[in-house]
């Protein structure tokens, strides 16, 4: 089972270098909560029958929801830079503050994997206010998340094709062909059939060798809108 540290715990940068680090506690991020988990390795030796392992590398991650506080110098800044620019932050979970003796925790540097399974955190609204730019665009086809309600209505575009996001790959319930079909024949109000074309919402492989579904739930998904897409073809 992986480890936390939960309920109390505190977040830090470094501000300062490696050697001699200045910690800002992270005050705009809640929930957070550092994760590990062992892999394990064979062990088993020639002396017994007996399947043994040991630990072997570690898995180890910070997850929690920021507040966005878009200012010069300010935490998110320093974490949406390193979360757009794929470069790495130092950073500190304790479960009590780095002035508290006996406070456990754990240092590293590592990359933001901003990937969420929970809805509740990420982005909600439809395309509105992108429309005037999504319209300009030179291209033929537009391929827009519309797997979840946070998407809101299906706009049209004039003059392009839509690459219509009909899976959600963050969750593992399996969108059915008939509702497939459902979200197709809404599209339908604002693009003719020869125009939709069917997709997941972003793709199914994410961060740092870390996929949110299971390559079975994946192939489903994928089925799911093979599945449907037959069917309104007609066969």
């Amino acid at each position: 089972m992986p480890g936390t540290v939960g309920i109390s715990c505190k977040l830090y940068r470094n501000t300062g270098n490696f050697a001699t680090p200045t910690w800002n506690e992270v005050d705009n991020v809640s929930g957070v909560q550092l994760n590990w988990q062992w892999n394990k390795g064979g062990a088993t030796t020639r002396m017994s029958r007996v399947n043994m392992q040991k630990n072997t590398t570690l898995d180890m991650s910070i997850t929690g929801k920021m507040i966005t506080i878009f200012s010069a110098g300010s935490d998110y800044e320093a974490f949406w830079d390193a979360a757009t620019q794929s470069t790495a932050l130092d950073v500190m979970a304790l479960n009590g503050t780095n002035t508290t003796n006996d406070a456990v925790g754990a240092r590293f540097v590592g990359e933001i994997g901003n990937w969420s399974r929970d809805e509740s955190t990420l982005l909600s609204g439809g395309y509105q206010a992108l429309a005037g730019c999504l319209d300009r665009l030179n291209v033929t086809q537009l391929v827009l998340e519309y797997a979840t309600d946070r998407a809101g209505d299906v706009m049209a575009f004039g003059g392009k094709e839509l690459g219509l996001g009909v899976v959600n790959p963050r969750t593992d319930a399996l969108e059915s062909p008939a509702s497939i079909r459902t979200a197709v024949e809404r599209a339908l109000a604002c693009y003719p059939a020869r125009a939709i074309f069917l997709n997941p919402d972003c793709g199914f492989g994410t961060f740092s060798n870390r996929p949110m579904n299971s390559e079975a739930v994946a192939a489903a998904k994928v089925a799911a809108m093979v599945a449907a897409a037959r069917d309104l073809r007609g066969g």
